[in-house]
């Protein structure tokens, strides 16, 4: 079941990799669910995986299309619902958290998503030809996979992490890597994970669970967490152990 979402942030290449090293007999908890590429990837092959966010508009989305994508697609195709153009998505990109009905809001963040240059709901870049039939019909015929679900967690995420006894492995399947010291605490968008690179070093360094964070590439993962395991995949998805021939960096703790 492929994700109606998308996300070009991220190339998701190392799907392959993960399916290989999660057994599918292994209970995944995976953390900053947005487009859920991954994480339905591993879900088709059998793994029981959960999905965190501390995200409530994201944690809304996927909770409407698991529960009924039909009434997303009757919103999104009814006639009284009508886009007009880049000044009202601009408009609705600012204030979609304010809207109270969850289908409404859910069917919005769907067309934000598709509307926007690179997927990003909160301040993407407006691109016409994104919203097509093809688009509503992947929201159309989704289906939950009975071994897929989502959560929303409001505590600190390595305390999250940590108490979480449920996950044999623990997984982050799109992480920017950024040297965000000074950004901490700083706002950011309503769909967007800010992840501080100690706090995940903390988490490898103290899981007694297998770990996997997959960076984009970036030169400060290979040193700042020089201490783990990296695991470097290419454009194809492939194995590689060249540095500047890599697409992801897969850090783990085992």
């Amino acid at each position: 079941m492929k994700s109606p979402l998308k996300d070009i942030r991220f190339k998701n290449l190392s799907r392959g990799f993960l399916k290989t090293a999660i057994s599918p007999a292994t209970r995944v908890s995976s953390y900053g669910i947005f487009s859920g590429h991954t994480e339905l990837s591993l879900a088709r092959q059998g793994t029981d995986i959960d999905c965190y966010t501390d995200k409530p508009v994201i944690y809304q989305f996927w909770e409407c299309i698991c529960e009924s994508p039909y009434r997303l697609h009757s919103i999104l195709t009814d006639k009284s619902f009508k886009f007009t153009d880049e000044r009202e998505f601009a408009v609705l990109q600012e204030t979609l958290p304010g809207y109270s009905d969850s289908y409404i809001r859910s069917s919005l963040f769907f067309l934000l998503n598709r509307y926007s240059k690179n997927g990003q709901v909160s301040c993407g870049e407006f691109c016409k030809d994104n919203f097509n039939p093809a688009a509503l019909n992947q929201l159309k015929i989704f289906r939950k996979p009975k071994n897929f679900n989502v959560h929303r967690y409001d505590a600190d995420l390595c305390e999250h992490v940590s108490g979480n006894t449920n996950a044999d492995f623990v997984l982050f399947p799109n992480v920017l890597f950024k040297y965000n010291l000074f950004n901490i605490g700083k706002p950011v968008g309503y769909d967007t994970y800010q992840h501080n690179p100690a706090e995940l070093k903390k988490i490898l360094g103290l899981s007694n669970r297998p770990v996997a964070i997959v960076f984009n590439k970036h030169p400060g993962v290979f040193n700042f967490f020089k201490d783990f395991n990296q695991i470097l995949i290419n454009s194809k998805g492939r194995l590689t152990e060249e540095k500047s021939n890599c697409e992801e960096i897969i850090v783990t703790n085992f």
